[in-house]
């Protein structure tokens, strides 16, 4: 069975010194991380970023750099202009990007669930507020679901296999905490390809699917109807129209496979022993004061 690769996934992380040198690794070794952990008292295993803070804390970790970041504040990027100036949209999204995999990179945590462990997890029928609820506590700060390559399941698991999952090789998640401690789920997509997308987001404190996506929606429409203007040849209404049936019709799928994760007990890695997927202790680095990264993947299967 064929699955997107490690080095594709640290790919994405160091793609984003792209844009900024450094800031894939700039919180390594800092006690930024334990700082901002000390914020989450309302869900301890949250991440250490949240998007109202993102800028503040990357600028910190990046203080005495020349980077492009340094002349924008988190008060400045919510802004109503900002947010109807292409530059600045392209810098929330790129930011939004970095939220989710940054923390990825210091725990390198990959999972697996099987197709067999996928299929009873698609049938759980409880409440969408239940499933929801249940993602509060994923194992580490950031996690990427290793989905199997359609073309590579059998003729009855192709058959088995929703649609709307066919072109995807997996995806990262992440739950941080907004201004008012209530919890989100950061979710970036990745194509077969390797093709990451852009973050969507959803509050697991919502009472349906669809509220839980309403605030991202609106946010995307805000910022599509912007580039409705600046590029008509490549946005219009029927494409964001698109966008929002596919958020509905793949939310249900990505959420109960997180609800399932944060609750499972039954991991092995590949040689099949039983591991216990967590988060490396920001205590432990450089004379046991600073933080550090784990230097190699790890695997999390589910049979």
């Amino acid at each position: 069975m064929a699955y997107i690769k490690a080095r594709t996934l640290l790919n994405h992380c160091f793609a984003l010194d792209e844009f900024v040198p450094g800031l894939c690794t700039s919180l390594v070794g800092s006690p930024l991380i334990e700082r901002e952990l000390a914020l989450n008292s309302a869900l301890p295993q949250a991440s250490f970023l949240r998007d109202h803070r993102l800028l503040t804390l990357f600028n910190e970790a990046l203080k005495g750099r020349k980077q492009p970041l340094e002349n924008f504040t988190d008060a400045q990027l919510k802004e109503p202009a900002s947010q109807r100036n292409p530059l600045t949209i392209s810098v929330i999204y790129y930011l939004y990007s970095a939220s989710v995999l940054i923390p990825w990179f210091f725990n390198k945590g990959i999972f697996v669930p099987s197709h067999a462990r996928l299929q009873q997890i698609f049938a759980d029928s409880r409440s969408e507020a239940d499933l929801l609820h249940a993602c509060y506590p994923l194992p580490q700060w950031s996690i990427f679901v290793s989905l199997p390559f359609f073309a590579d399941l059998t003729k009855a698991e192709q058959e088995q296999w929703p649609e709307i999952l066919r072109d995807f090789g997996g995806f990262y998640a992440s739950v941080m905490l907004d201004e008012n401690n209530e919890p989100e789920l950061g979710v970036i997509m990745v194509e077969s390809s390797g093709l990451p997308l852009e973050r969507f987001k959803l509050k697991l404190s919502a009472a349906t699917f669809k509220d839980s996506a309403a605030a991202y929606l609106a946010e995307t429409h805000a910022h599509y109807n912007v580039f409705v203007k600046e590029q008509p040849e490549n946005f219009d209404e029927a494409k964001f129209a698109e966008l929002e049936h596919s958020m509905y019709t793949l939310m249900p799928y990505i959420i109960k496979i997180c609800a399932h994760i944060a609750k499972a007990t039954d991991f092995v890695n590949l040689k099949g022993a039983t591991v216990t997927p967590g988060n490396i202790d920001p205590k432990q680095g450089t004379g046991g004061l600073t933080h550090s990264a784990r230097l190699n993947e790890q695997f999390f299967c589910l049979n």
